[in-house]
């Protein structure tokens, strides 16, 4: 196992962690926000339905946690071949989740210095991110896969292109 494989492997049992604690732990303390639901027409109906889009939104976080995290254990531990363009989306992906996340906190109304330890997961984001950098950095595309071929000879396509007839 390479030191990429290692590093990916890391990457995706750290998003795989993040996963559970989001799904088990977060979803139960967003469901504790949940607001009375109300007649269609009152307040409290317009906090529930707002409540309710945001626990879909929520939700649609656990993916973005789960699926790279099966991509990156796959990808470390050889189940799957190294996709360099697959590596630099993600990393792209958790940089801005990053940002983002910082950039959130920085301009909320109210906030105070420790929000940026208590709100933490920008960290991890960042982490992941620069695993995933440093992985497909050092990563050796002449490097066998298991199925004997070399993660280059896989890139080249040029011989599963048809040609068009020259006139």
């Amino acid at each position: 196992m390479t030191i990429s494989h290692i590093l990916f492997s890391i990457a995706g049992v750290l998003l795989l962690i993040l996963f559970g604690y989001h799904f088990i732990w977060g979803n139960a303390a967003y469901a504790a926000l949940r607001p009375e639901r109300g007649s269609e027409d009152d307040e409290g109906d317009k906090k529930f339905t707002a409540w309710l889009n945001g626990r879909a939104v929520f939700q649609m976080g656990s993916i973005d946690l789960l699926l790279p995290a099966a991509l990156l254990i796959l990808m470390g531990f050889k189940f799957m071949e190294v996709n360099v363009a697959l590596l630099s989306a993600l990393f792209f992906w958790y940089l801005g989740y990053a940002l983002f996340w910082l950039l959130s906190i920085l301009f909320s109304k109210g906030r105070k210095k420790m929000d940026y330890a208590k709100q933490g997961q920008w960290i991890l984001f960042l982490v992941v991110a620069v695993l995933v950098s440093v992985g497909a950095t050092k990563f050796d595309a002449a490097t066998p896969n298991p199925a004997g071929n070399t993660a280059m000879s896989t890139m080249t396509t040029s011989q599963n292109v048809p040609t068009v007839p020259q006139q």
